[in-house]
């Protein structure tokens, strides 16, 4: 079986991605839930510290300042370009709860996660 797709981007690809930014891509002490749904799926949470300092690990109880949950096919079509995340959110496949614009915040990561 090869593996998911979605635990590759966030535990192996998205905190190079975040420290190779440069600069800080999310505000201090933000925490974020991803729940990706279905076999190739799992939870992920990303914390930002001082400094622009991010973890990525597995999804802990508590509240979060955004969660983004969506389907394991769609998570690969957004990351792999066949689904525009716009879309996605206005079809309904991307559900937010919380600071929409963290997630905005994260969408300039895209195009460099498919690269």
């Amino acid at each position: 079986m090869s593996d998911p797709l979605a635990r590759r981007f966030f535990e192996e690809r998205l905190p190079g991605l975040l420290r190779r930014q440069g600069r800080a891509v999310l505000p201090e002490r933000v925490e974020l839930g991803f729940i990706v749904d279905g076999p190739r799926g799992g939870a992920w949470q990303v914390a930002s510290g001082r400094g622009g300092a991010v973890e990525v690990g597995r999804l802990v109880p508590g509240a979060k300042d955004l969660v983004v949950r969506c389907l394991d096919i769609d998570f690969e079509d957004i990351l792999g370009g066949r689904l525009p995340p716009a879309v996605a959110f206005e079809d309904g496949r991307v559900r937010v709860e919380g600071d929409i614009g963290l997630l905005l915040r994260l969408r300039a990561l895209l195009p460099l996660a498919a690269a």
